[in-house]
């Protein structure tokens, strides 16, 4: 019998450029699933990059080396029925070969397969850009001015004029009818940085406001002597504004969104987000000029229970400075929402430090400290107390480097520990006792040889009793 006869299975006939480039198309299909599934899953930027030139290649190339190490065959060359094999009988030289007969069936798997590589590829793509929230839709959100009367109170909430580094606007000094206390945590930077930030607590475990520090994404701070510069502003407004489209469209603007949203997504993905909003407000204030209004980029996440709200308020010379609200769903979160939006609604921003800096030293020297330090365990004490360290703490925020601010903030917090030791209040010593240490630690670092550190010192000393 003759050993020549093939049947149409048989691998005699060298594969043809079509077949060829069919299994090219389907291993860079498997390529680019086994890409962009990586840069979802490793969390890194998905803005495109030159880069990505080189390391797609390199993925394709090592991919396919890999499979026929070990198989002999890629994805493609399997899904089109090809093989590699022999053309002389040392071994040495390789070739692909097709079936003699590519029946209907192997085409169409050839097909489907291809298809569902790139359909695989595509979903994921998609998933990448559209489902993240860097590249969110926005809309413009003008937020209505607002200055409360003086002394004025409504729904349990009183007000106060306070400046936090470059903004000054109206903040609760009661919420729900309870005196806002606040904490800062320690960490080794004055008088050369900023505080990093301040948290305010309106309600008692569950609702909290932060008055974080200015933090500007790198290679975004502008010098307001360079008038080209200042127009950060309004590339910002047009990037993360209703104006933008598509990251498709706007590779520039995908890389500026990607370096101004990725370290609040970063920080509000340990929520565990289930809806994302982004907007761009902007409070239209008549009484103050363009450069002063407040505007920025709203952040909001949110899942079941909680949610976190961000204004991120943006100077005229590019300064980034965040107001984070976390709250519950509920009535009281909703209230708080409504109470940041007209805090909010009160801003005036500036580029530099010094307004702030006026308007806080000439509410402290209308402050007698001494009698209120002198003051009985009531509940008046107990509101001054919480007002006078607002007062100290917004002082910190423009001149961090004051030894007086950690001196009396000490002082006022020890004198809170003792009320609440006195009215049986735990829940304001989990503030006072940390702010003491803070106080402490942060005049230690202002000013080492202040002849009063040594009684503030005693003071941290006599708070650990409580």
């Amino acid at each position: 019998m003759s050993n020549s006869v093939r049947g149409p299975s048989a691998y005699s006939r060298p594969a043809s450029v079509g077949l060829e480039v069919a299994a090219f198309i389907t291993d860079l299909g498997f390529s680019f699933c086994l890409f962009f599934g990586a840069l979802r899953i490793s969390g890194v930027s998905p803005v495109p990059h030159w880069t990505w030139l080189l390391w797609i290649p390199m993925l394709f190339v090592s991919a396919g080396f890999v499979q026929k190490r070990f198989t002999r065959r890629t994805l493609g060359e399997r899904a089109w029925s090809l093989r590699m094999l022999p053309t002389d009988q040392e071994g040495r030289h390789w070739k692909l070969f097709q079936a003699e007969k590519c029946t209907l069936l192997q085409c169409l798997r050839g097909i489907l397969l291809t298809l569902s590589g790139w359909g695989l590829a595509l979903f994921i793509l998609q998933s990448t850009y559209a489902g993240n929230p860097r590249w969110l839709g926005s809309e413009l959100w003008k937020i209505q001015p607002f200055m409360p009367a003086a002394g004025s109170s409504e729904g349990g909430i009183s007000w106060q004029v306070l400046p936090y580094y470059y903004s000054l606007g109206a903040w609760p000094k009661t919420f729900a009818e309870q005196p806002v206390f606040h904490a800062v945590p320690y960490k080794k930077g004055p008088p050369q940085v900023f505080l990093e930030g301040i948290t305010a607590n309106w309600r008692s475990p569950g609702i909290r406001m932060t008055f974080e520090g200015p933090k500007t994404p790198d290679g975004h701070r502008t010098d307001p002597k360079d008038q080209s510069t200042l127009a950060v502003r309004v590339r910002l407004r047009r990037c993360l504004g209703p104006t933008w489209t598509s990251p498709l469209l706007d590779w520039g603007c995908m890389g500026l969104r990607d370096e101004v949203l990725s370290r609040h997504l970063q920080e509000m993905e340990k929520l565990q987000p289930e809806l994302w909003t982004l907007r761009w407000f902007v409070v239209e204030n008549p009484s103050l000029p363009a450069a002063e209004q407040a505007q920025g980029f709203y952040l909001r996440a949110e899942n079941s229970t909680r949610f976190q709200s961000r204004f991120v308020v943006i100077t005229a010379n590019g300064t980034h400075q965040a107001f984070i609200l976390h709250g519950t769903k509920d009535a009281e979160g909703a209230q708080a929402e409504q109470t940041l939006q007209r805090a909010i609604g009160s801003l005036r921003v500036s580029n530099d430090l010094n307004p702030g800096r006026a308007w806080i030293d000439r509410q402290l020297q209308g402050i007698d400290l001494g009698k209120i330090l002198a003051g009985n365990a009531s509940e008046a004490t107990i509101r001054n107390l919480a007002e006078i360290q607002a007062l100290l703490l917004s002082k910190l925020t423009v001149d961090p480097g004051s030894f007086d601010s950690y001196y009396h903030l000490g002082g006022t917090a020890l004198l809170l520990l003792k009320l609440a030791a006195a009215m049986k209040q735990s829940d304001w010593s989990i503030t006072a006792k940390p702010m003491v240490f803070s106080a402490y630690r942060y005049a230690q670092d202002v000013a080492p040889n202040d002849p009063r550190l040594p009684k503030l010192q005693n003071i941290w000393l006599d708070s650990k009793k409580y």
